[in-house]
């Protein structure tokens, strides 16, 4: 960022800088780096320019976050934020260079920027109250939702979507039991007993209608 350099003529608008009261009707300076004129209006302090005086301070960079939406910040989902840059300034005295504008009732500050090795602070917005923190606070969402299904049908959240029956344990046992019956199933074999009425002809075995091959009985 440049430096720069702010004059102000305050005999254009009739304010004399032998006031005792000028205080009040001196400017304010904010300074920033973003195209929305709010947005640094409430987050950077003002530089009051007092009439008839000549200062000169540095300043350093730093960066702010805000919400881009008040509603989804309040519920405590879809979070956007813009960012935008904004200076953090240093007055450090009169200005002793007088190649700065001056004259009768005419004010000015200069600023430049300071070297600064540090690493960029970044200043955010964060929601301390919002819906999703109340309903933490309450003992998570399912809890609240089961509460509120229960005050009104009676019923439980889980009994209500069918699911009561649904347990990490269930659901294990149930798989161990498929698994068992799967492999039970592949490694069957097909026997047949000399005691069944069946007709053997040949090494082949006739029983409801479908042909197998077997090894003749022996008894």
């Amino acid at each position: 960022m440049p430096n720069v350099l702010v004059t102000i003529d305050y005999s254009k608008v009739g304010i004399s800088g032998n006031q005792e009261m000028a205080i009040f009707g001196s400017a304010s300076v904010w300074i920033g780096l973003t195209n929305s004129i709010s947005d640094i209006y409430h987050t950077t302090t003002p530089i009051t320019i007092l009439p008839s005086s000549h200062r000169i301070g540095s300043f350093t960079m730093s960066a702010r976050r805000m919400f881009a939406a008040d509603t989804g910040s309040t519920f405590g989902v879809f979070q956007r934020y813009r960012t935008f840059g904004v200076i953090d300034t240093t007055i450090h005295g009169d200005n002793p260079y007088y190649s700065t504008p001056r004259g009768n009732n005419v004010s000015s500050l200069q600023l430049f920027q300071q070297f600064d090795p540090s690493a960029l602070r970044i200043v955010q917005d964060t929601t301390i109250n919002s819906v999703l923190n109340g309903l933490s606070d309450l003992g998570g969402l399912y809890t609240a939702m089961n509460g509120i299904v229960f005050y009104m049908f009676q019923w439980s959240l889980a009994e209500l979507l069918g699911v009561q029956d649904f347990a990490l344990v269930s659901v294990t046992l149930l798989i161990i039991s498929l698994s068992r019956l799967s492999s039970s199933s592949s490694s069957r074999r097909t026997t047949l007993s000399c005691d069944e009425d069946v007709e053997a002809n040949g090494g082949a075995v006739q029983t409801k209608g479908h042909a197998l091959s077997a090894e003749p009985c022996s008894t």
